[in-house]
């Protein structure tokens, strides 16, 4: 558990905001006036917090948990996203955060039940009902009840086929 809270300048901003390892960010001219603020972020619509910062008279809106990240985790690889270990999307901590490829950061998001993936008919633009995925499955017969009677039969094409019998997709029925 890290008792000390660290401050560092915000990349591309010295002299103007300092983020630090708790995941605040404070500024030396709060609205003008010359002193330091800590400044309150803002939810947005994912439940992210967020905030603006003020170069040149530029607003640049950014997420926390990426400050935080910049500032106090080091990206050997590169990855291109923040992960909350935790699931919680307000802790910022630098302690909860860690850089993760796109795949990774979906894994966790499942892995965690933070996010629903949609299946089967629950997809808006399925063509097929679990019903008629269990019949394909069944009717099935390489050679005699083949891929291209059966896409014809129910209107998908043969590779449609071919992923719902290899459980490809509809893995869940």
């Amino acid at each position: 558990m890290e008792t000390n809270e660290i401050w560092k300048e915000v990349k591309g901003y010295e002299n103007h905001y300092w983020i630090s390892n708790f995941g605040r960010l404070k500024t030396n001219n709060h609205y003008g006036s010359g002193r330091d603020a800590i400044m309150k972020p803002a939810k947005d619509g994912s439940g992210y917090l967020r905030t603006a910062l003020t170069k040149n008279k530029r607003l640049v809106t950014i997420k926390m948990h990426r400050l935080v990240a910049e500032s106090f985790i080091e990206n050997p690889y590169n990855k291109e996203e923040v992960n909350h270990i935790n699931g919680i999307k307000t802790d910022n901590r630098a302690v909860n955060l860690e850089w993760v490829t796109r795949q990774e950061n979906i894994k966790h998001s499942i892995e965690n039940n933070l996010q629903y993936v949609l299946k089967g008919e629950e997809i808006g633009t399925a063509k097929l009902t679990e019903k008629e995925v269990l019949q394909i499955r069944s009717k099935f017969i390489p050679r005699v009840y083949g891929r291209k009677k059966l896409a014809s039969e129910y209107n998908v094409k043969p590779c449609t086929i071919k992923d719902i019998v290899l459980r490809r997709s509809w893995k869940h029925v």
